[in-house]
């Protein structure tokens, strides 16, 4: 089987009306996404997805060579790889993820996401997750807001056995100010994990305020050093990024520590379903992960 065409093709994908007006703030453009059309000689297309464009050129070196030769390959993007193992996985008749290694779980955990909202706006939001079976929420926590009275609107509003999960993307600053609002977010049992409350680089704010706080903490992997947040317990899981091979060499380091960790793209329901098979084959992945193709329209 040889590659003989790869088409990307630009979207911009909208998002839900009660999500959209909100999303201006976010970091990226996340409502734009770049879709791979791989084409073989067997007449197999496969599928991926990306938010990086690749020129014309590195596109057409692939043509003439084998899917399997870029499972692996970085150079190409992820999404050209996520339509390789698309492609592989119909030619040899088996699940993506069969060749990543066997299957460890036959349900994949994902959560809702929330970019920072007034309180009323995020319960709307959670029962509308809820509606849809999701069980827990990322919530993106900003120091406009009062992240407390957020979150006791939500406690109040959201169903039985519902769970929260605040990222700060370091916001909090030092770990002073950390403890004291953290502190007073541990009140609410279903606030189950806080992740990056202080900038990731300060190792050893991230040493006080693990003396003082006992609620699940997630740090993205690589800084600090995963080796150094193993051996220092600077936190309980990750946030798994990288390329994929990368991720894979993360997430065999972060499984042998006992640390579990989530996937994290914003993606449609291309790029949802790869992170399935990802989380289908590889046992640390236990934390739910997040896509953002509940976020759009159907």
């Amino acid at each position: 089987m040889k590659i003989t065409r790869v088409e990307s093709i630009p979207l911009q994908v909208s998002f839900l009306p009660d999500v959209a007006p909100h999303m201006h703030r976010s970091t990226g453009n996340w409502a734009r996404s770049l879709i791979h059309r791989v084409e073989t000689d067997r007449g197999l297309v496969g599928w991926g997805e990306s938010s990086t464009e690749q020129s014309a050129s590195e596109t057409d070196q692939l043509v003439g060579l084998h899917p399997a030769e870029q499972l692996f390959n970085d150079s190409v993007g992820m999404g050209i790889q996520m339509a390789c193992f698309d492609l592989v996985g119909q030619e040899l008749g088996v699940p993506a993820y069969r060749l990543l290694g066997p299957k460890v779980r036959d349900w994949c955990p994902f959560s809702w996401w929330c970019i920072d909202m007034p309180a009323e706006d995020w319960v709307a939001q959670v029962k509308y997750a809820a509606g849809q079976g999701y069980r827990s929420v990322k919530l993106k926590a900003r120091a406009w807001r009062d992240i407390v009275t957020q979150i006791e609107a939500l406690d109040a509003a959201a169903p039985p056995g519902f769970t929260l999960e605040v990222d700060f993307n370091g916001q909090l600053i030092e770990p002073g100010r950390a403890i004291a609002v953290l502190r007073e977010l541990e009140q609410f049992e279903r606030l189950v994990m806080f992740e990056t409350p202080i900038p990731q680089e300060n190792a050893e704010g991230y040493r006080q305020i693990r003396r003082h706080i006992g609620r699940t903490m997630a740090l993205h992997i690589g800084t600090p050093p995963v080796m150094t947040v193993i051996r220092d317990n600077l936190c309980d899981g990750f946030v798994m990024g990288g390329s994929l091979t990368q991720m894979l060499e993360r997430a065999a380091t972060a499984h042998t520590a006992g640390m579990p960790f989530w996937f994290q793209f914003a993606a449609t329901g291309i790029g949802m379903a790869f992170t399935s098979h990802l989380i289908a084959a590889l046992p640390g992945a236990s934390w739910p992960s997040i896509a953002l193709a509940g976020l759009r329209p159907e």
